[in-house]
């Protein structure tokens, strides 16, 4: 179940590009299922918080959309780049789980079902799958921009939900609507706030002084890389996600891309360290959100995250320095990156 809960995160993420979302929907039925078959409370949260950070990484990302627009850089390249990274923080936190396994002995499943019931799952996971493809191609395509993505998925959403796996009724909607929107109104309220600091900033010359701070410790992007990680892993335990972007992607990636970092790399980069910063006190939404669900004091959560923390840091050094992992499938599109 500990493989599984990763797994379908991945997946989970590849439909809401939240971390917070996929915490509270695959850790309500993941959590007390992990617990019920034996795990304890703090490997079930630590696994859970950990791989909702697949989320933001594995396209589409709200994170990305909004990197996009702060720095004008091209959503699609940021999604097809977000793949690799996305795919091998999911294989490290798998990688954690065997390795505890040999440790602490995780109860695995070992019922085997008939082909009638797996092609029965199957076949109910098909529609719901085909919202991604819809958002994701539809962006890397060039058929409609981000914000159309969204309108065409919500009509894909309510269509499927109200006529094919009929879960939704259009009495449903209109509520839905609105806790949707009053939902949007926190996430906006901070993202106006964070304009306004970066209004301040732009205005104040910080950009300036944030580069001259930078380039007067070491002119090498290599350093320049390094210091930015621990400057956005600090901000990440302390600042919602979004919020970092909008204030640090406008001063930081001019200064990226003035040595010879691509504006495209430097955004996984950013984002990867911010998401991290979801699973970690003393912000650390993930884990708050999936101690809530297990009942479990924050500070044995937050111990029970530290190695699944290491694997994720370790990715992210591998892909600040490596950026061909990042890069290569959307040089592969034809992406100017």
């Amino acid at each position: 179940l500990a493989h599984a809960n990763i797994v379908a995160s991945m997946f989970f993420g590849g439909i809401t590009g939240s971390a917070q979302a996929d915490t509270t929907c695959i850790g309500g039925i993941m959590i007390p299922a992990m617990i019920k078959q034996g795990y304890s409370k703090e490997v079930s949260v630590a696994v859970t918080a950990a791989s909702s950070t697949c989320g933001p990484i594995i396209p589409p990302s709200t994170m990305m959309i909004i990197f996009a627009v702060a720095v004008n850089a091209s959503v699609g390249a940021l999604f097809m780049g977000g793949v690799v990274p996305g795919i091998l923080i999911g294989l490290a936190e798998m990688a954690v789980v065997a390795l505890q396994n040999i440790r602490y002995h995780f109860p695995r499943t070992t019922e085997v079902l008939p082909w009638s019931v797996k092609k029965q799952i199957i076949k109910d996971a098909i529609i719901p799958l085909g919202m991604p493809v819809i958002i994701v191609g539809g962006i890397v395509t060039g058929v409609c921009t981000a914000t159309e993505a969204g309108a065409m998925a919500i009509l894909y959403a309510i269509i499927t939900s109200v006529f094919v796996t009929k879960t939704l009724k259009f009495k449903d909607i209109v509520p839905l609507a609105l806790k949707s929107a009053i939902g949007s109104a926190g996430a906006m309220m901070i993202i106006s706030a964070a304009k306004i600091v970066a209004y301040s900033m732009t205005t104040l010359g910080v950009g300036k002084l944030v580069a001259d701070l930078f380039l007067s410790i070491s002119s090498s992007p290599y350093v320049f890389l390094l210091l930015v990680n621990i400057l956005l892993l600090i901000m990440g335990m302390f600042m919602d996600g979004g919020a970092s972007v909008i204030i640090f992607a406008p001063i930081l990636t001019p200064i990226a891309v003035s040595l010879g970092i691509s504006p495209i790399h430097f955004g996984l980069v950013m984002i990867l360290n911010l998401v991290i910063g979801l699973g970690t006190p003393p912000l650390g939404v993930c884990m708050f959100i999936a101690c809530a669900i297990a009942d479990l004091p924050i500070v044995k959560g937050a111990k029970a995250m530290m190695p699944y923390v290491a694997a994720e840091i370790i990715v992210l050094l591998a892909i600040t320095y490596i950026p061909d992992l990042a890069l290569f499938i959307p040089r592969l599109l034809g992406y100017a990156v």
